[in-house]
C-alpha cells in the first residue's frame, strides 16, 4: 500500500500518487503506518510554512487532522 500512496518514479513504478490525486500535494515529506496497517499517517509542510498532518486508510479516504 506505501508503494501505490506515493507518486510514481524511476524508484517506484506501482506509485499511483493517491496522496498528490486527494490532496493536491506534490510530495509528502513524511509518512508511516499504523500499528494495525489499515492506515498510514502522513505530514507535510505547505508552500506557506504550515505543517498539516493527515491520515489515509486502506480505501484511499484522506483526512486532514490537524493543521499547525
Amino acid at each position: 500500500m506505501y508503494a501505490k500512496i506515493c507518486d510514481k518514479s524511476t524508484f517506484n513504478t506501482v506509485g499511483e500518487g493517491i496522496v498528490s490525486q486527494k490532496t493536491g500535494i506534490p510530495k509528502v515529506s513524511n509518512i508511516h503506518s499504523s500499528n494495525d496497517s489499515k492506515m498510514y499517517i502522513l505530514n507535510w509542510t505547505s508552500e506557506d510554512g504550515k505543517i498539516i498532518d493527515a491520515q489515509i486508510t486502506k480505501n484511499k479516504k484522506v483526512d486532514i487532522l490537524s493543521v499547525h
